[in-house]
């Protein structure tokens, strides 16, 4: 659902505000990778590709400034840059269809 606001958001609000909403979303996502979730096998795999739809609707919308701005958050962990960075380089959010 996230994912579907993005577009939504960013030409009725300043991308500040709009950042300032979903990053902390996105960064918590990212900062923990769930082998699963609830004891349902599917549901980490749900999860993660879910959080690649968001990351790349944000990539979409700003670019290389979603990597400066984990870079520049303190409470984003290097594991959490790390897979942002894989999840944009995948290219795993790039819709197929």
């Amino acid at each position: 659902m996230c994912v579907d606001l993005v577009p939504k958001l960013f030409p009725r609000k300043s991308h500040q505000s709009a950042l300032a909403h979903l990053l902390p979303v996105v960064w918590s996502l990212i900062g923990s990778a769930p082998k699963s979730v609830g004891g349902v096998a599917g549901s980490a795999a749900g999860v993660r590709a879910a959080t690649a739809r968001l990351v790349g609707a944000l990539y979409l919308e700003i670019g290389e400034s979603l990597l400066d701005a984990a870079n520049n958050e303190s409470s984003v962990s290097l594991s959490a840059r790390q897979n942002l960075r894989q999840i944009i380089d995948s290219g795993a959010f790039v819709s197929r269809g």
